[in-house]
């Protein structure tokens, strides 16, 4: 039998094919019992990291099923900031990540057996895109009654917010860190101008000025 290691294991992998090809994503747990209790909900495009982090075995693996993926880690302070460290990951391989978000810090088995198929089934229907999840969670662990916390805050969604090229998603993003952060709408746009021309300038080859040697007279 195959020796077991831990960091180019992805549980359920060898069963997920079809489900996976037919869903157009796969869903990523922590755990084998997160992975029975969609299974239970009828749901079998999932797999499990067995632990908390992504490694560059599991994402050679995750790329020959799908560059779309949904992640479902455990619903507490842990599972959420897990599921941070993992997005990032995954966004810089490639892939396109969305965010099944559990409430009141429950793990999928938990919110099943609490809440029921109906509702897990409405979470996947609806999951939040990657900055959406980050701008929720970096704002629950942000004092905004702090100046300095919530510019930084500010300035760091800001610099996301840059990066995406579709207008209309921008717009969508521009006013809910208006909300969130309560800088005005002038402000976030006037620090995604100066992301924007850094990044213009940051990809823009450097010239190489050639050097013109003069013919000396002897």
């Amino acid at each position: 039998s195959a020796i077991f290691i831990k960091g180019d294991t992805l549980y359920n992998y060898h069963r997920v094919g079809e489900s996976v090809r037919q869903a157009g994503y796969v869903i990523i747990t922590e755990g084998f019992m997160d992975v029975i209790a969609y299974y239970k909900a009828g749901i079998k495009n999932v797999l499990a990291i067995m632990g908390t982090a992504l490694t560059s075995g599991h994402l050679r693996l995750l790329k020959r099923l799908t560059r779309t993926i949904y992640l479902c880690l455990d619903g507490d302070r842990a599972g959420r900031n897990a599921m941070i460290k993992c997005m990032e990951t995954l966004l810089k391989a490639g892939f396109k990540v969305k965010v099944i978000a559990l409430p009141d810090g429950l793990d999928p088995d938990e919110f099943l057996n609490k809440q029921g198929v109906a509702s897990l089934q409405e979470l996947i229907k609806n999951p939040l895109s990657a900055l959406d999840f980050k701008m929720d969670y970096y704002y629950d662990i942000t004092n905004m009654e702090n100046y300095e916390e919530r510019k930084h805050y500010l300035e760091m969604v800001a610099k996301d917010i840059s990066e995406i090229d579709d207008i209309v998603d921008q717009d969508y993003y521009v006013h809910k860190l208006e909300k969130k952060s309560g800088f005005s709408k002038n402000v976030i746009e006037q620090l995604i101008y100066q992301n924007t021309m850094q990044l213009v300038k940051q990809s823009k080859p450097v010239r190489e000025i050639p050097v013109v040697k003069r013919n000396e007279k002897l």
